[in-house]
């Protein structure tokens, strides 16, 4: 296990800025997820830790050593590439061998790190089949294995579920996620996917065309986005403008939103359409009286579209019984009262 410091990291391909001025700090055993659109710099943070991109400007330090100039195999960094990288006519042993070997291993010890990483990973079994005999997230296993093989000081996955689909997905993180915490080890992940990345991370680090947007935990990032970007993409969000009068946010014709809790100077809110509650009978204090625009069905849940006055629409997001109705059986066309908690108000900066 160690710490990384990504100190003041640059990465330019001519006048284009890949990454620009980064620092961060990792701490020792986090699981840590550069998160962010194509694009946005993730992975080539992830290459220029691994050695695989040299930096411009910076420095990298893992465990209190400068590696930013040396190769990534003195590094003694593991890597889970998007494509999980195996060779295809070794065995799964030798695959997860193969940088013991390299690095001169003594053939005994080589046998025994093999069948460890291999029972880590629950992969034991199938020791001695080829790649092509397994299947997408047996593979993905095998390359988990091969990194933790030489018991790396810190552990790089690049993208690494997006080949599986979507129930292996779910299925195999949870497996990186135990198994990151039951070793300890320090993690860097690079992710596009928000819910796979707020499922495993110690922090988040949202980033957009090479700068850091915000640095927190989920429930952090989520509750309180920095700006307008983060606030769109870590789940969705409604938008709000206005100003805070009498205690209240008031936006378009006067609708009143609880504002006791937000600067003077406040311009900007957001709202999670979860946060939205709605009643077709009821008349809760500070209601908003709204007509249901439109009603789209999403399986666990229904987004219910709400026109609340002319140009200001919310979109609420309830729960789906277990019938499969909306959690209130609203339709489009209806009178609908709702209501929006003073915790669930953000304010944005300008």
């Amino acid at each position: 296990m160690a710490t990384v410091q990504l100190q003041n990291l640059v990465k330019t391909y001519g006048a284009f800025t890949a990454v620009g001025d980064l620092s961060l700090d990792v701490a020792q055993g986090e699981f840590l997820v550069l998160l962010g659109p194509s694009g946005c710099g993730k992975t080539t943070t992830l290459k220029m830790i691994a050695g695989f991109i040299e930096a411009t400007s910076g420095s990298v330090v893992v465990g209190g050593r400068d590696v930013t100039r040396m190769p990534p195999y003195q590094r003694n960094l593991g890597v889970v590439f998007q494509n999980y990288a195996l060779f295809p006519h070794l065995s799964v042993y030798e695959n997860v061998a193969f940088p013991l070997r390299r690095r001169k291993v003594a053939a005994a010890q080589i046998d025994s790190k093999v069948k460890e990483s291999l029972e880590l990973v629950q992969m034991g079994h199938l020791a001695q089949r080829l790649p092509r005999e397994l299947s997408g997230g047996q593979q993905q296993r095998v390359a988990i294995a091969r990194a933790l093989s030489f018991r790396p000081d810190v552990l790089l996955l690049d993208e690494p579920l997006s080949n599986l689909d979507a129930k292996l997905r779910l299925e195999v993180r949870q497996q990186i996620r135990h198994l990151q915490r039951d070793m300890g080890i320090t993690t860097v992940m690079v992710t596009h996917d928000q819910e796979e990345a707020m499922s495993v991370a110690d922090r988040l680090v949202v980033m957009q065309s090479g700068v850091v947007q915000q640095v927190g935990s989920s429930q952090e990032i989520y509750q309180r986005p920095a700006n307008d970007f983060v606030a769109s993409f870590i789940g969705s969000v409604n938008f709000l403008r206005g100003e805070v009068r009498e205690g209240c946010f008031v936006a378009g014709d006067g609708v009143r939103l609880p504002g006791v809790h937000l600067p003077a100077g406040t311009r900007r809110v957001v709202v999670r359409p979860e946060a939205i509650a709605l009643d077709a009978g009821a008349q809760p204090a500070h209601a908003l009286h709204a007509e249901v625009l439109e009603v789209v069905y999403l399986g666990a849940h229904s987004e219910i579209v709400l026109g609340i006055a002319p140009g200001l629409v919310l979109t609420a997001r309830v729960q789906n019984a277990a019938g499969g109705a909306a959690g209130h059986r609203v339709q489009a066309g209806q009178s609908i009262t709702c209501s929006i908690a003073q915790d669930a108000v953000f304010a944005l900066a300008d």
